[in-house]
């Protein structure tokens, strides 16, 4: 009789031990998922709303300069480094879902800080802002 008292307290112990493993094993993936889809959901909403750097009356001219072939993480890299938009990844993504991703040219541009990244992207695409071409 004592070998199966045993044999039950040990399954026991395995039953409570798999139990526990599990529930942290879900504590642990929920915490993830509610993590990341929080920064899922604030990443997609900059998307959508993000604003100039700057209101109108603080906005400071900003010229910068778009070489030959450039990538779209090139112009995004420029565009952050400029000090235009918050996060170079938030108008990455806001370029590529643009009409206008295609028709950015080189050239050198005059940008406010309280452009907001849809408009940057317009005066990008408008060959006809280009600082170059009105001097």
């Amino acid at each position: 009789m004592g070998k199966s008292s045993t044999d039950n307290v040990n399954a026991i112990v395995r039953t409570v031990i798999n139990i526990s493993v599990n529930i942290l094993v879900l504590a642990v993936m929920l915490m993830l998922i509610y993590t990341y889809a929080g920064k899922g959901y604030e990443f997609g909403k900059a998307i959508f709303t993000e604003e100039g750097m700057t209101d109108e009356e603080n906005a400071k001219e900003v010229v910068v300069t778009i070489p030959k072939n450039s990538s779209s993480g090139d112009i995004a890299d420029i565009i952050k480094k400029a000090g235009l938009v918050k996060d170079k990844n938030v108008f990455l993504v806001q370029l590529l879902l643009s009409e206008d991703k295609d028709k950015i040219e080189e050239g050198t541009y005059t940008l406010t800080t309280a452009d907001t990244p849809a408009v940057i992207i317009e005066k990008l695409a408008k060959t006809g802002l280009k600082e170059e071409e009105t001097q």
